[in-house]
C-alpha cells in the first residue's frame, strides 16, 4: 500500500463529474461536489441502512435486487398493501385480496406470489395462491393440501414453484407450473421453518426446525426429485430464517431468525456459495427472520418487513469495488 511520501507531490484528477467506470486504485478529486474520492474493495461484509417501509408487513419480501424489491403481507392482521422498493424508499402499491396469516411469499417484484395461509376462531387454513404481476393480483391455482408458514420458491414468468409449507399433518411439498399444483417429495423430517432458496431442480433449505420438541436441524439440497443433507451453519445460527436468495441456490444469504425453543432472535449471517456456508457479519441487533428483496448474487441482500419494525437493512458484502469519499481524521 502506497504511503503519504509515495504520493506526496503526484497530480489528481480534477473533474467535474466522477469517472465511469472508475479503475480501482483510481483517485480524483469532484469540484462539484468538492470532494476526494478513491475507488477501493471493501475488505468486510457490513450493513447500512436503508429506506424506511411505510408499514410492517410481518415478514414476507420478493425482488430482483437491492434496488428493485417488494414487501407483501406475511402476519395475520398485517397492512396487506405492497410496497415497492427503488434502492431508497418505499412506495405503496396494490393490496392483495386475502387477509392471512404466516403467508408464503416468493418471486421477483413483477413477479410474484402469496400461497397458503390461516385465520383464527376457528382454526383455518387456507390452500389459495394469489399472483402478483407489478400492477395488482390475480388468482392462481390452488395447492392440493392446505397450510401455512411456508416457504416459496419462483421460477420466471410463473412457470415454476417449489413451496416447503406447514400443514396440519406436517411438512407438505409442491411444485407449481403456473396453473397447478402438483405434490412432490417431502423436505425430511418434517421440517418447518427453514428458507428456501433455488429452483424446483435445484434448491437448499436452510436451518429450521422439527416438532414435537421443536429441535433444529440442518440444511438440505434439493434436486427437484429428492432432499440430501449437506454443511450445516455456523454455531448459534440455527432456527427459523429471512434471506436472500431467488432463483440461486449457489448464491443464498441467511441473516436473522428464531432460535427454537424459545432460544430468543439471533443476529447471526451465513453466505452459502454453491458448496459451503461461511459466517458473515452479524445485523446491528438481533431480529426475527425477515424475508428480504431476492438476491441472485452475494452483494444483493436486504433485510425489511420483520413486525413491528419499518426499518430497511442493506447488505454490503465483502471484496466488492466501490466508490469512497477521501477524509482526514
Amino acid at each position: 500500500m502506497a504511503t503519504y511520501y509515495d504520493i506526496f507531490g503526484q497530480k489528481v484528477q480534477y473533474i467535474a463529474s466522477d469517472p465511469s467506470p472508475a479503475a480501482v486504485g483510481q483517485v480524483w478529486y469532484n469540484s462539484t461536489s468538492n470532494t476526494a474520492k478513491v475507488r477501493g474493495v471493501t475488505t468486510t461484509s457490513a450493513w447500512a441502512t436503508g429506506g424506511s417501509m411505510n408499514d410492517s408487513k410481518g415478514g414476507n419480501g420478493a425482488g430482483d435486487s437491492q434496488n428493485s424489491a417488494i414487501a407483501l403481507q406475511g402476519t395475520l392482521g398485517a397492512v396487506t398493501v405492497v410496497e415497492s422498493y427503488d434502492g431508497t424508499s418505499w412506495t405503496n402499491g396494490p393490496s392483495s385480496s386475502n387477509n392471512y396469516g404466516s403467508r408464503s411469499a416468493g418471486g421477483a417484484s413483477a413477479s410474484a406470489s402469496l400461497i397458503g395461509g390461516y385465520t383464527n376462531s376457528p382454526f383455518t387454513t387456507y390452500n389459495v395462491t394469489e399472483e402478483y404481476d407489478g400492477s395488482g393480483f390475480t388468482a392462481g391455482g390452488v395447492t392440493n393440501t392446505s397450510g401455512y408458514g411456508a416457504n416459496a420458491i419462483y421460477g420466471v414468468n410463473n412457470s415454476a414453484l417449489g413451496f416447503v409449507g406447514r400443514a396440519p399433518t406436517g411438512t407438505h411439498n409442491e411444485h407449481y407450473n403456473g396453473t397447478s399444483w402438483t405434490t412432490v417429495n417431502p423436505s425430511p423430517p418434517g421440517q418447518r421453518g427453514g428458507f428456501l432458496s433455488g429452483s424446483t431442480s435445484s434448491a437448499v433449505l436452510a436451518s429450521g426446525f422439527v416438532p414435537p420438541n421443536n429441535t433444529t436441524v440442518d440444511c438440505l439440497d434439493y434436486d427437484g426429485t429428492s432432499w440430501t443433507s449437506i454443511t450445516g451453519l455456523s454455531p448459534g445460527s440455527d432456527g427459523i430464517h429471512g434471506g436472500s436468495g431467488g432463483t440461486n441456490s449457489s448464491a443464498v444469504l441467511i441473516y436473522g431468525g428464531v432460535r427454537e425453543p424459545s432460544l430468543g432472535d439471533i443476529d447471526k449471517v451465513n453466505f452459502w456459495n454453491g458448496s459451503a456456508w461461511s459466517a458473515e457479519t452479524a445485523l446491528p441487533s438481533a431480529r426475527r427472520g425477515s424475508n428480504g428483496g431476492v438476491a441472485t448474487a452475494y452483494t444483493q441482500g436486504l433485510l425489511f418487513g420483520e413486525s413491528p419494525t419499518t426499518a430497511t437493512l442493506e447488505f454490503q458484502a465483502a471484496g466488492v469495488a466501490e466508490t469512497r469519499t477521501i477524509t482526514t481524521t
